[in-house]
């Protein structure tokens, strides 16, 4: 190996140890009124047409668990209580969210509720 080689190899090893070494942040929990108060940009999900007319004049309920880095980006989504047909693209949106930065990274349960009209009367 040569001189140059051996070098980058002891800085990529000395790296990779500091890093090590770090603690990774805990990720805190917030309440679910926190992701309203701190989003800045990202719309609010929908249902697809199709579940709508599967459902209608009910109101369907969906519930996720939803981590924030600390810049603010979503970086994770989990799904508590679903809705078949509807949960690719709530999470979807859901990852487009961006609140505003955090001292940690955060976790919140959210929920959402979503009234769907009855049919129209004929």
């Amino acid at each position: 190996m040569t001189r140059v080689a051996l070098i980058v190899v002891a800085l990529v090893a000395a790296t990779l140890v500091a890093r090590a070494d770090e603690p990774a942040k805990r990720r805190r929990n917030v309440p679910a009124q926190a992701f309203g108060s701190q989003k800045i940009a990202g719309d609010d999900p929908h249902l697809p047409d199709a579940v709508k007319a599967q459902h209608p004049g009910a109101t369907l309920s969906w519930i996720g668990k939803v981590c924030v880095r600390e810049d603010g980006v979503v970086d994770e989504v989990k799904v508590i209580a679903g809705i078949p047909a509807a949960d690719e693209g709530i999470m979807s949106t859901l990852q487009t969210w961006k609140l505003k930065p955090q001292p940690v990274p955060i976790c919140g349960i959210v929920r959402f509720m979503f009234d769907i009209p009855p049919p129209p009367k004929k």
